[in-house]
């Protein structure tokens, strides 16, 4: 039985012939891509409600907006693992950038022990 797929490209109109395994990583990879993107966007609004102001930000949250950015794609990835439908989006985001943010809070206070 041959599992190959003829896919074609909706944007450019090009056209691959992929297996079944293959299509799946191309969604799982497109599925992060966007993921890290809604991370950023989620970590933006927590910087926006400090008015994008920099200082203000590591005060309310003891990591700079920079240092929690660096960390869009390990959030995604937690999104991605642990994603429950039963709870909004927005509130497991959030959940998570937190515990990202003590963490790195913790990582700094053990370097500078």
């Amino acid at each position: 039985m041959n599992n190959d797929i003829l896919v074609v490209s909706n944007v450019t109109g090009a056209s691959y012939v992929m297996n079944e395994d293959q299509i799946e990583a191309a969604y799982q990879y497109q599925e992060l891509k966007h993921r890290v993107e809604d991370a950023k966007g989620h970590i933006y609004d927590m910087f926006n409600e400090c008015d994008c102001d920099e200082e203000a930000f590591k005060e309310a949250h003891g990591v700079t907006y920079k240092e929690i950015l660096d960390c869009a794609e390990d959030i995604a990835e937690q999104f991605l693992n642990d994603y429950d439908c039963n709870i909004p989006e927005k509130d497991e985001f959030t959940f998570i950038i937190w515990n990202q943010m003590k963490q790195l809070c913790k990582a700094k206070e053990a370097v500078d022990a």
